[in-house]
């Protein structure tokens, strides 16, 4: 079991993914054997029997051949369930091996090895749709990183144990007859197709019965072909375009690499039999030299390069390696040099493109849906490779043409032109995969129109809609009106005053401020005095002496008979402009404030409550602070937006006897109150609502509110996590010093994360704490929560608000897509620890890949964990875990320092008191 453990730590595999690992590996190994033992027969018997100079010829064969069979993969695939066609596909691959060797029976001028060889690059074609078709389904994006390069890496051994086994073999055998061998290892695969078809994971939608796309699949929804849509998708869609395009790219340099050795080969060696030996050991130690890199470090690199540096790796080398044979020819004609180095380039780029290039372009098409992904894979190897062997053949015979013959130098230079449209091409790729990941996590974007009242076809619009439309379209073009300060605007407003809805018409009444015109004064009069509609007409009372310049106009109302008559006036007053119509409605409030009828002064709060946000009255704070807790309750309701220092200190005094809606009044204040509520934060009287203070500032928001906050998160560790939640809600965008010190803290959080995995990694092996293990997976889920806050305040808020919403989905393949969204735009190694921490592999595995994190504490003992939670140091634990370890301390009578839990008897929190009691009890 320990060595088990060992090889999946080793390997970067968890053991959930270890039988579809071992199944694909063991899939690629016997085709990859197969493929190998084909490639040694076709290829020593076409360079035996023709020149170098035909190889080109077989590339431009191969590029229609490729075409061809990519055509009709894609029928097959619209036509057959995916499980189907791979197992047909396999079937195919291997009767073409006896096709082939029956052939070779029968020709006697060897023509057919121009196919054969071709047939060989359309062999490599089948196996990799069909391989990678199946690990794009079955992984995620996350595991494609971790995987890839693994699963894949069953290729390299089959190709060396393949052509190792072909260069012992071929001087019995000869070469074609290998070619059984090849069928015999094709067919060997079936069976581990099967195992892998029977799990259940390969099942998808079918597409032309079941899956509808509404955008770029369009074609293929309504029955159009789908190589129009294969077609379709690479126009389109730049991401797809630009990674077939550097895919194509990287194979044309691999090609004139691989032609430049082999021709210098074709010069040493001339016999068929020593051709296949010499080929076969080649590409033996070609394919030992990745084999260790591919397993090992391919994954690996990949998380902590990431997707451009890896990408980049191979160009680079390239370059190098060019420049160095570029150079040598300067100094020495000696061609054992040229062979030695056109070798060495052939394996390292070989490598370099197996290791690196091949599994991270793979990995770029994980976060489209998977039909976009196997189309996008069918693209590259489908349409881009065949372009490159025809690109490449093509270029190769015009350098015959125009040189009489070949030039190898004149190649390299060649192969530098590539890398200069290469390089950049992985820039372009690697910013488009941003905006992938984002646009695949969430699609929904909203846009807003500008809009003219001077066109006169908007106006129609307009005026059309306010004829017609409902309540809700009305009122929304008249908040639009409202922000357009313009006399066309005015008289729009005016005419809602006439519309039929007496909701439009109280709306447009409340927006109505300022001086306005005859006609819409007149309006106002009409409803204030005849409307029949009580709450149009006391809107329109209020709006009348809010905007009235005359003491005469509001009197009659001021001095009405009707409670309501008056109350609208009151409040209409005390939002007038004019100080001497404010002055008669404070008056009458005063009045009211200090007369001793317990009614008037509801009254005053009333109507000072209608005002909250415009008005506040002098003596607001005698109401707050009244002997009568009614009317202090009452009084608390009208603090709003406009209360000054006086009613807000006021507030503060009662709070203890009204504390929710004293802490609501507080908020409704926004920014008047966030003195208050730091001087307040530093009171002892008022630490039981400092975590209500927090939320409150990050509801309040603004500058004020945010520089307390940050201030807090160097004081009591206790309450970092309401701080940093409530920065997070106030849109906080951290400062370079700030900075520094959130990424103390996400470092912390990260240690107290993997501490916490291990408590539930030991609680879940040991069986019988499933209470307390699920605690601890609410305290993880809460730190994950607050990592969050604090990359959305450190770095792209929106980028992480997306992410974040990715997690939240549990959709695996979001989620993934979200933690490659963490891991581009957080600081490297803050951003991979997370997301070790919570992807979706096992628990063992996620304290594996994080052991570096974990602090000299010992797991050992649930006893050891439960005294940790009651300690609450460095981290304070909620509430439900504290009580969950009380009781289990009492359950399994757990010896635990009586100190630890006596503390627990007062708490504050009941449920955490009365489990402590309970843990205290004697049996």
């Amino acid at each position: 079991m320990l060595t088990k453990k060992f090889w999946l730590r080793l390997l970067n595999v968890d053991q959930s993914e270890w039988w579809v690992v071992k199944n694909l590996m063991l899939l690629q190994f016997l085709q990859g054997a197969g493929i190998a033992f084909f490639f040694t027969a076709s290829f020593a018997g076409f360079l035996e029997r023709f020149p170098i100079t035909e190889l080109p010829w077989v590339m431009i064969a191969a590029a229609f051949m490729l075409w061809l069979t990519g055509f009709l993969y894609t029928k097959a695939e619209h036509a057959f369930s995916f499980p189907k066609l791979i197992i047909g596909v396999t079937v195919i691959m291997a009767s073409s091996f006896i096709f082939f060797r029956l052939m070779g029976y029968y020709s006697t001028q060897g023509t057919f090895l121009y196919w054969m060889l071709a047939w060989f690059h359309t062999l490599y074609l089948l196996n990799n749709l069909q391989f990678w078709g199946i690990a794009t389904i079955i992984f995620d994006l996350r595991q494609s990183k971790r995987l890839f390069g693994l699963i894949s890496s069953g290729d390299i051994p089959a190709k060396f144990v393949g052509y190792t086994l072909a260069s012992f073999i071929v001087p019995y055998t000869g070469t074609l007859n290998m070619l059984y061998l090849g069928a015999g290892c094709l067919l060997g695969s079936i069976p581990f197709i099967l195992k892998i078809i029977k799990s259940g994971k390969l099942h998808i939608a079918h597409e032309h019965k079941d899956h509808h796309h509404p955008e770029s699949h369009e074609a293929v929804s309504h029955g159009t072909n789908k190589i129009a849509a294969l077609l379709k998708n690479f126009l389109n869609n730049t991401f797809i375009r630009d990674i077939a395009f550097i895919s194509m790219l990287a194979f044309v340099c691999v090609l004139f690499i691989d032609y430049g050795f082999y021709s210098e080969v074709k010069e040493a060696v001339t016999d068929d039999v020593d051709l296949a030996r010499f080929i076969a050991s080649f590409m033996a130690i070609l394919r030992i030299s990745a084999l260790l890199a591919k397993m090992i470090f391919t994954g690996r690199l990949t998380n902590s390069l990431g997707i451009r540096q890896t990408l980049l790796i191979m160009p680079t080398m390239l370059i190098m390696l060019v420049m160095i044979i570029i150079v040598s020819q300067w100094f020495s004609s000696d061609q054992k040099t040229l062979f030695y180095l056109f070798g060495a380039t052939a394996i390292l780029v070989d490598v370099s493109r197996t290791v690196f290039n091949s599994p991270v372009l793979l990995t770029l098409m994980q976060p489209l849906p998977t039909h976009e992904r196997l189309r996008a894979h069918n693209i590259v190897k489908g349409i881009m490779d065949p372009f490159a062997y025809l690109i490449t053949g093509s270029l190769l015979l015009f350098l015959f043409w125009i040189q009489n013959g070949f030039s190898l130098i004149t190649m390299c230079y060649l192969i530098l032109g590539v890398c200069c449209l290469w390089i950049p091409g992985i820039y372009v790729v690697n910013r488009q995969y941003l905006n992938i990941l984002v646009q695949t996590i969430s699609s929904r974007y909203f846009s807003q129109e500008e809009f003219s009242l001077k066109d006169e076809a908007i106006l129609q619009a307009i005026r059309k809609k306010i004829s017609t439309g409902n309540d809700l379209e009305v009122i929304s073009i008249l908040k639009m009106l409202h922000s357009k300060k313009d006399p066309v605007a005015e008289d729009l407003v005016g005419q809602l005053l006439n519309h039929s809805s007496g909701q439009v018409k109280i709306e447009t009444l409340r927006l109505i401020s300022g001086t306005q015109s005859e006609s819409i004064n007149t309006k106002l009069q009409e409803l204030a005095n005849q409307s029949e509609n009580n709450e149009i007409r006391n809107e329109a009372i209020k709006t009348l002496c809010k905007i009235s310049v005359l003491a005469g106009e509001v009197q009659a109302y001021l001095d009405h008979g009707d409670q309501t008559i008056r109350k609208a006036a009151l409040s209409g007053m005390l939002m007038n402009p004019e100080s001497y119509i404010r002055d008669l409605a404070e008056e009458k409030i005063e009045k009211l404030i200090r007369s001793t009828d317990k009614l008037d002064k509801f009254f005053a709060a009333h109507i000072l409550g209608d005002v909250k946000d415009s008005y506040d009255h002098p003596m607001t704070h005698r109401l707050v602070t009244d002997p009568d807790m009614q009317v202090q309750a009452m009084a608390i309701k009208s603090i709003g937006k406009a209360a000054a220092p006086l009613s807000l200190r006021a507030v503060m005094e009662v709070l203890p006897d009204h504390s929710k809606m004293g802490l609501l009044a507080l908020q409704n204040a926004g920014e008047h109150a966030v003195d208050m509520i730091r001087d307040a934060l530093h009171v002892e009287k008022f630490r039981p609502w400092r975590e209500k203070f927090f939320l409150i500032l990050g509801r309040i928001g603004g500058a004020k509110a945010q520089q307390v906050l940050v201030y807090q998160l160097s004081k009591d560790p206790a309450y970092l996590a309401p701080v940093i939640k409530a920065l997070y809600r106030t849109k906080y965008v951290a400062d370079e010093e700030t900075l520094k010190r959130m990424e103390v803290l996400a470092r912390q959080y990260l240690i107290y994360g993997v501490e916490m995995l291990n408590m539930q990694k030991l609680m879940g092996e040991r069986g019988g704490y499933d209470i307390l293990e699920r605690s601890i997976e609410l305290e993880i889920q809460e730190i994950r929560d607050l990592l969050l806050s604090l990359f959305a305040c450190m770095f792209d808020r929106t980028k992480m608000n997306q992410a974040r919403k990715g997690l939240d989905s549990n959709i695996n393949e979001n989620m993934a897509n979200a933690m490659e969204l963490i891991e581009l735009t957080v600081k490297k190694d803050i951003g991979r620890h997370f997301n070790h921490m919570f992807e979706t592999t096992s628990i063992q595995h996620r304290c594996d890949s994080l052991r570096t994190l974990l602090k000299d504490m010992d797991f050992s003992q649930v006893d050891h964990i439960i005294a940790m939670v009651l300690k609450e140091k460095p981290l304070q634990y909620q509430n439900w875990t504290k009580a969950c370890s009380l009781y289990i301390t009492k359950k399994h009578a757990f010896s635990i320092d009586p100190d630890l839990i006596r503390v627990y008897s007062t708490a504050d929190n009941r449920m955490v008191r009365e489990t402590a009691h309970f843990a205290m009890a004697n049996p």
